[in-house]
């Protein structure tokens, strides 16, 4: 017979509990762009850097990123963007230790400057993340 679900009121609980119920190898997988639980997404991967018995797979087809700026003519426009998109929202924390082994590629669809940097299976620290992050610029 198996169990109902479990209910957690915080994350890193809920994390500790699916180590302990599933083991220290982990395949998770994250929704397309928008709609992570980066707060879950972040204790898995903090785990996992801290702990070198934990074997975490991220797959993700797309992370979006804030976009970073150079001026203070980029920041004042792209600042309030991304507030108004990302919100208070956290910052997904293995994006920024995948920058140096980002592959960029800029193109232009209607207007628009698409700015990707895709990673594809790269090692962090005992972590493979599959991803790819795309900013808007």
């Amino acid at each position: 017979m198996s169990e109902g679900p479990s209910y957690y009121t915080d994350v890193e609980t809920c994390v500790e509990e699916t180590l302990r119920k599933v083991g220290r190898r982990i395949a998770l997988g994250t929704p397309l762009g928008l709609g992570k639980a980066n707060h879950l997404v972040n204790e898995f991967f903090r785990r996992a850097r801290e702990d070198a018995k934990i074997d975490l797979h991220i797959f993700t087809a797309l992370t979006l990123a804030r976009p970073p700026w150079k001026s203070e003519l980029e920041r004042r426009f792209l600042e309030p963007l991304g507030n108004g998109i990302f919100g208070g929202y956290p910052e997904l924390a293995y994006v920024e230790p995948l920058k140096p082994r980002m592959v960029t590629g800029e193109h232009t669809r209607n207007g628009v400057s698409i700015s990707s940097q895709v990673v594809s299976s790269t090692v962090l620290s005992r972590s493979r993340v599959i991803c790819a992050v795309t900013t808007l610029t």
